[in-house]
């Protein structure tokens, strides 16, 4: 039968607590993501004068890694992942897709399930595909 014992000292938690920031990568040419070393970082994009490839590590190596990739200034942006690995905001399984369109602060953040890639918390109209919609008075 297991014993009950009292706690009588209070847990010191301030000693051992560690107050972070988000990582945040400025990055003006081609890059690729470290899969353990930039998970859950912000990288963003800053080249306005050409288009910055971001190419993601090999999909089936990173169950349960995630990214927040965002265009700084004006810069664009591909995401680059395996051969229909990434799933777009539309459902549409793509090989890559693009972001910033020349707008400050366009992107989303890629998780992964280690068999595809998920766009999710997408910014609004933030990647260059974009459903055609028209509305009708009956």
């Amino acid at each position: 039968m297991p014993q009950q014992e009292k706690i009588t000292r209070k847990l010191d938690l301030d000693k051992r607590a560690e107050i972070r920031g988000v990582r945040i990568l400025n990055k003006t040419a081609n890059y690729s993501v470290d899969r353990y070393v930039d998970s859950g970082s912000y990288i963003g994009a800053n080249n306005s004068s050409q288009i910055i490839y971001l190419n993601l590590p090999p999909v089936n190596a990173v169950n349960g890694h995630y990214w927040n990739l965002f265009a700084m200034n004006s810069g664009k942006f591909q995401v680059v992942g395996d051969t229909n690995a990434i799933v777009d905001d539309y459902g549409v399984a793509r090989q890559a897709i693009n972001f910033g369109n020349g707008k400050e602060g366009e992107g989303c953040r890629i998780v992964s399930d280690g068999t595809k890639y998920w766009v999710v918390g997408l910014n609004p109209l933030g990647s260059s595909i974009q459903a055609n919609v028209s509305y009708q008075d009956g």
